[in-house]
């Protein structure tokens, strides 16, 4: 049976009463147990080790994230986390044990749908990350043309196949086709993402192009998130 998140405070903070509780299952089988005391304050438990520390305490909005700083120390799966949390402009403070994520919002903001799927998505990715047990290399390479970054890595990302690939992305690209399951995986995720433009993919390489509009903290992110998905947590460094 998932726990409670109730038999325990939150450190030195104020335990929050029993509520009505929601079972979340994603279609991976991964268990989260939503408990909701007020609208403005929200509990998520899993059975999945989200973290080995007793409690991190994360304070937004947030001016600016540096993605490789927060991957660093905490991993990919609660770095995209507060990516995300920091985008939607609700979230006041998020807490985060090694089984449980405490969210408060700010006044006048209830909590949503939206942030059930970046919850949902962190736990997913924690259960995935955990379950591969490594930490890959990745090495960020700029150029002058500042909308183009390289991703190299000591793993081979497409297999025997490499693929070059620009919007709209078909899933019958005989390209796509050709590449290995982890590197097509990580050429529709990153395609998804909102500023790119081209995404072409080569055995221990990633290059992608984004808009010029975009910036690089919006897009990198997901990339990171791209390539932990299929080969474990990161270690990122910049050329």
């Amino acid at each position: 049976m998932p726990l409670t998140g109730h038999e325990r405070p939150l450190n030195n903070y104020p335990q929050i009463p029993k509520a009505k509780e929601k079972e979340m299952t994603s279609l991976h089988v991964v268990s989260i147990k939503k408990t909701q005391p007020r609208a403005t304050w929200v509990e998520y438990t899993t059975r999945t080790l989200l973290q080995n520390k007793a409690i991190e305490m994360f304070s937004f909005p947030m001016q600016r994230i540096d993605i490789v700083d927060l991957v660093q120390k905490h991993g990919i799966a609660i770095a995209m986390m507060v990516v995300e949390l920091n985008q939607t402009k609700h979230v006041n403070n998020v807490f985060v044990n090694p089984y449980n994520v405490s969210i408060s919002m700010f006044d006048g903001f209830v909590v949503d749908k939206h942030i059930d799927a970046i919850i949902e998505k962190m736990v997913l990715n924690s259960a995935v990350i955990e379950a591969l047990k490594t930490r890959t290399p990745v090495q960020v390479e700029a150029f002058p043309n500042q909308n183009i970054h390289d991703f190299h890595t000591k793993v081979n990302l497409a297999g025997s196949e490499s693929g070059h690939f620009h919007r709209p992305l078909r899933t019958s690209n005989i390209d796509l086709l050709k590449l290995n399951s982890k590197g097509r995986s990580i050429v529709e995720r990153i395609m998804k993402v909102p500023g790119v433009v081209e995404v072409s993919i080569y055995q221990y390489s990633l290059t992608v192009e984004k808009a010029d509009l975009f910036d690089w903290s919006e897009i990198e992110p997901a990339v990171f998130e791209a390539i932990a998905r299929q080969f474990g947590d990161l270690k990122i460094t910049r050329k």
